[in-house]
């Protein structure tokens, strides 16, 4: 077939197929193929060539005066090549089973999104005795890093030489994974540092019931109504779900009554509003994601403690119920390797969701004379969830990561009086094991998909006190420290008290 004067546009579509030549006459023509369209013939004055998606094209020369674009899992063979211009993807494919001669050049493209692990053939040449084959990537090298779905790839391309009696050498290209793309890894940590906001609050929660059990003990029973606040700071690199390091601060107010029965039982309940704003950025320093999360918190706390016995011994239980409206913002650089190609992305987007947290303590108080000791298990459960968004590469599902945790610890209550001041000083040390389990983590992002979490396990570590300034009024704080599942961890509480 040959067409006429002009600049011609010609197509193979559906499926179909074309035995003979095909001439595009005067001109700059161009030819297109979609899904499964196939030639088998001659290709004349036709200037380019653009094979879409699983195209086979047979043609007995690949010339200079045609630039072929192979993509999806293209593939042309030809019986000679010379001076040709070629573009593939690493899931296509160019054959010459004769002779290859003058310069030509071949560009390896970004992958397609079926992309996967392994090793391909990209191209296959005969008998290289009379020519060469210049063969590189986009980025002008023969390694790159590309992306195909939430993953980075590090690729590599090679020549191998054929097992045969020929000049002839094949074009290897491998592809390995280097991990999440950013904007996935950047959405993980999100939730990731979203559940820690979580987690900080209901720790604050359960220390604020920590310092009125140990002054109820030691100091007298306080009824009524106690209005409170606290600072909360918290930094660390944290190893979960995605690595990350965590800058969070914010402050949390509540209100408790407290109430003696008859029994000299004594009863707390309260309620607390908290804004934790948490910034969590790559473990490596280097940018790739850089996001905040804000949450505003609504909790419910209360408990229950024995007085001491004769024998210096009592139970306590408490616990806390948290709900949680969580805003999230992603900015990421996805820049793998300096020889990327084709995935400098400046990626962002805004998106909402929840956290709720659940958790209950209980154990006894020992009198053990100078110091009072307070041995406990804990159980709890925290589910955090993010809804649906696109980072403008990818769409994200609606996440979430949920597990439940158990631990125990032990918590040291001294007495002081500084004389001068007329200041009692309530010195404590805390140290506790937490480990999270049955995790139902679910995150969807392209092609990547899990349905279990990392599964955090800590050890804490604290010490504070708490300083009686008026008959009302009291200065807390504490500092912990953290090891386990997560390095360089400063947590730091502080605030103030008032009985009425």
């Amino acid at each position: 077939m040959i067409t006429g004067s002009g600049n011609d546009s010609m197509a193979v579509i559906g499926g179909a197929e074309v035995k003979g030549s095909l001439d595009g006459g005067a001109g700059k023509n161009s030819l297109l193929l979609d899904g499964k369209s196939a030639i088998d013939g001659a290709i004349l004055n036709i200037s380019t060539v653009h094979a879409t998606q699983d195209n086979t094209i047979v043609t007995p020369h690949i010339g200079s005066g045609t630039a072929y674009s192979l993509m999806n899992r293209s593939l042309l063979i030809g019986q000679t090549m010379s001076d040709a211009r070629l573009t593939l993807s690493t899931d296509s494919m160019v054959i010459v089973t004769g002779a290859v001669t003058g310069v030509n050049s071949l560009i390896i493209s970004d992958m397609g999104p079926q992309s996967q692990e392994g090793h391909f053939i990209v191209g296959s040449f005969n008998d290289l005795s009379r020519g060469t084959v210049n063969y590189q990537f986009a980025n002008g090298q023969q390694q790159a890093a590309a992306r195909s779905g939430a993953w980075n790839y590090d690729l590599l391309a090679t020549t191998v030489p054929m097992n045969n009696a020929t000049n002839g050498a094949e074009i290897v290209v491998v592809q390995r994974h280097s991990g999440l793309a950013h904007d996935v890894r950047g959405a993980i940590a999100g939730l990731d540092g979203a559940k820690q906001a979580g987690q900080s609050v209901s720790a604050d929660l359960a220390s604020r019931l920590d310092k009125l059990r140990s002054s109820f003990l030691l100091n007298g029973v306080s009824e009524g109504a106690h209005v409170w606040g606290d600072y909360l700071y918290q930094t660390g690199d944290f190893t979960d779900d995605a690595d990350y390091h965590s800058n969070l601060q914010g402050a949390q107010i509540g209100v408790d009554w407290s109430h003696l029965l008859d029994s000299g039982d004594m009863l707390t309940g309260g309620f607390a509003l908290a804004w934790v704003r948490n910034r969590v950025s790559d473990s490596d320093n280097q940018g790739n994601f850089n996001n905040a999360v804000y949450g505003d918190f609504y909790s419910l706390y209360g408990g229950w403690q024995q007085p001491l016995n004769d024998g210096g011994l009592s139970l306590f239980a408490d616990g806390s119920v948290s709900a949680g409206e969580i805003r999230y913002s992603l900015r990421v650089h996805n820049l793998p390797t300096t020889t990327t190609t084709g995935i400098k992305e400046a990626l962002n987007g805004t998106y909402d969701g929840n956290m709720y947290d659940v958790e209950a303590r209980t154990g006894f108080n020992v009198n053990a004379g100078a110091a009072l000791i307070q041995p406990y298990v804990l159980l709890g459960w925290n589910e955090v969830n993010s809804d649906k968004f696109s980072t403008g590469r990818i769409d994200m599902a609606k996440n979430k990561t949920a597990s439940w945790h158990t631990g125990g610890g032990v918590r040291v209550t001294g007495e002081l009086e500084v004389n001068l001041a007329k200041i009692r000083v309530l010195p404590w040390l805390d140290a506790r094991y937490v480990t999270e389990f049955n995790d139902n983590t679910s995150l969807t992002a392209a092609d990547y998909a899990v349905t279990s979490g990392h599964n955090q396990k800590m050890g804490m570590f604290g010490a504070g006190a708490n300083l009686a300034i008026t008959r009302d009024l009291y200065f807390t704080s504490d500092i912990y420290t953290g090891t386990g599942d997560v390095d360089n961890s400063v947590s730091l509480q502080a605030g103030l008290s008032f009985d009425f």
